[in-house]
């Protein structure tokens, strides 16, 4: 499968024949051997924009399905009322309304309603003063 011509560069324009025929032209840019054709770049800029498209159109959809959801969400939690906010705060308010007995950390505790307590407070001037200075104290201004 030699060459009947010989052939000093790649540049030739004679056209060899061997057993299978003659080399056929693979590109405009060689007389056979490897292809060096280069890709077509705008079909593979188009190709990769339309893909980036694509990519950014599902993430803003995915977000506005999201917010969506998030916002059906919120609109059904403050429909409807909350049950135990509720009762917390009836209990609270019977438990203010009436007189008790508590103990803390083993103290014995007495509690009265609320309305009470403070028009008892409100009525007597003297028990929003401050109590006297313990014995021995120093201000730490003298």
């Amino acid at each position: 499968m030699a060459d009947t011509q010989h052939h000093d560069d790649n540049k030739s324009t004679a056209a060899p024949t061997s057993e299978i025929g003659p080399r056929r032209l693979v590109s405009k840019y060689t007389d056979g051997g490897h292809e060096i054709d280069e890709p077509n770049g705008n079909t593979l800029f188009l190709f990769l924009a339309i893909l980036a498209g694509v990519v950014v159109l599902s993430a803003l959809g995915i977000y506005q399905l999201f917010s969506a959801e998030a916002e059906k969400q919120m609109a059904q939690a403050n429909a409807r009322p909350a049950v135990q906010l509720i009762d917390s705060r009836t209990a609270d308010e019977q438990l203010l309304a009436k007189y008790g007995k508590l103990s803390i950390d083993g103290q014995e505790l007495y509690r009265m309603p609320i309305v009470e307590a403070r028009s008892r407070v409100l009525n007597n001037g003297n028990w929003l003063k401050a109590f006297p200075a313990p014995k021995d104290w120093k201000h730490p201004d003298d």
